[in-house]
């Protein structure tokens, strides 16, 4: 039975994977799930760093990052 996991592409292009952080589905909807919890994350993350000192981090509202892909894994 292939089990699922998710890749985040941030602007960067540094992949995020959630194998790394041992986030491996039994279905493609949990994966989604995950990796769209992970984008708010990542977004509230960056504005709160921003908001705390604008001038260490830079912030822009319209930097893209939903951009990710869900992958199917072997579990061994």
């Amino acid at each position: 039975m292939p089990r699922y996991s998710y890749e985040i592409h941030c602007p960067s292009g540094e992949i995020i994977e959630g194998v790394e952080c041992d986030e491996i589905f039994d279905t493609k909807e949990e994966a989604n799930d995950a990796a769209s919890y992970s984008l708010s994350c990542i977004s509230i993350g960056r504005e709160a760093l921003y908001m705390s000192n604008p001038g260490d981090y830079e912030y822009d509202e319209d930097e893209d990052y939903d951009d990710y892909k869900i992958v199917i894994i072997k579990v061994e």
